[in-house]
């Protein structure tokens, strides 16, 4: 499941619901043409990738299997989460505005998540390399985003909006870094994820800030 709610495991979700979560789905108008168009004993599989409410990616493989008689019409499938066998996958860099995949010393590039059930927004995928000045492995304190920025970044799930996809905003802050203060400043310009996750779903771009010199 894609939910730490219990009542999740009881009741059946609409479409609107599963779509609101779905990060990639190559396949959804195949499944669409199968629904729309029973054929009888079909079988439709596929993997695709859903964000979780922890804000953590997931890989589902989905197998349905169509009825079309006197007694049925319709589908019925099944999902297994095979992320810990195969990662998920998200869509190509074009589609995320990337022209190539991040150079390690470059400005990272990342998604980040908004938890439903958490005010901290959460790396919830590094899109190609790390660069080395992020400190994004270390032990203990595992929040790379400073506290301090959560509500500003929190807020940029508010300015884009689903009706302008292709605005970006961008919010200063600091993250986890080796340094001598274990943090760097730093920019970081947002974007909503294409389709309706990117409610609660950026793509984001990380780069050093640039310190204005003084005298």
């Amino acid at each position: 499941m894609s939910t730490d709610d219990a009542d999740g495991f009881k009741r059946i979700r609409s479409p609107g619901e599963f779509f609101r979560k779905v990060v990639r789905f190559d396949a959804v108008s195949d499944l669409i043409e199968l629904a729309t168009h029973p054929t009888p004993d079909a079988i439709f599989s596929t993997n695709i990738t859903v964000l979780h409410d922890r804000g953590n990616l997931m890989n589902w493989q989905i197998t349905t299997r169509s009825r079309n008689d006197n007694h049925h019409t319709g589908m019925r499938g099944i999902t297994h989460d095979i992320t810990d066998v195969i990662p998920p996958a998200i869509s190509p860099l074009e589609t995320l505005g990337l022209t190539s995949t991040p150079d390690p010393n470059a400005p990272a590039a990342a998604l980040l998540a908004f938890p439903s059930t958490s005010p901290t927004p959460v790396i919830a995928n590094w899109i190609g390399k790390v660069p080395t000045w992020i400190d994004w492995q270390r032990e203990g304190d595992t929040n790379l985003i400073h506290p301090d920025n959560w509500p500003d970044l929190t807020r940029t799930a508010v300015l884009l909006q689903a009706a302008l996809p292709d605005s970006e905003t961008t919010t200063p802050a600091r993250i986890r870094a080796h340094t001598p203060t274990g943090w760097q400043p730093v920019t970081i310009t947002s974007r909503r994820y294409p389709g309706e996750v990117g409610d609660r779903l950026h793509i984001i771009r990380i780069e050093k800030a640039t310190l204005k010199e003084t005298g």
